[in-house]
């Protein structure tokens, strides 16, 4: 395949991937407001009130809301288009052990949304709230501060874990072996903390809860890597 044609295939994959970013965009615009009413229903700790800053913040956390749930449904396709892409140049065991990466990494970003949704609500949003009161201020959040924090950590969360799955995948097609990765433990083991600090509040504990099971995962990510190489021998 010719350059013009690569660049004109890449040009068709990312307009796909726009035009559904676009829909998925809109129809969840529609339902922003009722997704809205479920979070203030689930979120908000009974010794916290919110408030609004102006009066243009709750169309902007319509538009965040609308926007994180387009990611969400937009991924599996984002990363079809791009095995579709790649595939002309893969084997065709390649070609075979990448085919359910798209269900899989919409599988894995709920589940790292969907982790960082129950520690937030479970853990750190108690855990702040409480020691604010036990100082004696009450807890009025700016509902966009609040809500944004939550949508676009869970933003990264979900995209922290496709790491396992980036891993898996190379190690299963030869372009990385196991034996490297763990040699770079400690750094992955810094480069985890500093995430989690990044994702949560300024605080040990909600870094703590965030991190350990990071680096769970990562350890796990590691055995079932091994337990591939073990077989394909």
């Amino acid at each position: 395949m010719s350059a013009q044609k690569y660049l004109q295939e890449l040009q068709k994959r990312i307009l796909i991937i726009i035009l559904v970013f676009v829909i998925t965009f809109i129809v969840s615009v529609a339902y922003s407001k009722q997704i809205f009413i479920f979070f203030l229903a689930n979120f908000i700790p009974a010794n916290a009130s919110l408030v609004t800053l102006n009066p243009y913040e709750n169309i902007s956390i319509f538009l965040n809301f609308a926007f994180f749930s387009a990611i969400t449904l937009t991924l599996p396709v984002i990363v079809y288009n791009l095995i579709a892409f790649i595939s002309p140049g893969l084997t065709k065991y390649e070609k075979k052990v990448i085919t359910f990466l798209p269900a899989v990494a919409f599988i894995l970003f709920l589940l790292g949304s969907g982790f960082n949704f129950y520690i937030t609500k479970e853990y750190i949003i108690p855990f702040l709230s409480a020691l604010t009161l036990d100082v004696g201020i009450q807890n009025t959040w700016s509902i966009g501060y609040f809500i944004n924090f939550i949508l676009y950590t869970s933003l990264i969360m979900g995209l922290i874990f496709q790491f396992p799955l980036v891993i898996l995948t190379l190690v299963k097609v030869g372009l990385l072996k196991v034996d490297h990765v763990s040699q770079f433990r400690k750094q992955i083991y810094i480069s985890l903390l500093v995430l989690s600090a990044f994702v949560t509040p300024p605080d040990f504990f909600s870094m703590f809860i965030v991190a350990v099971p990071l680096i769970f995962i990562f350890e796990v990510t590691i055995l079932i890597g091994r337990l591939m190489k073990g077989k394909s021998k």
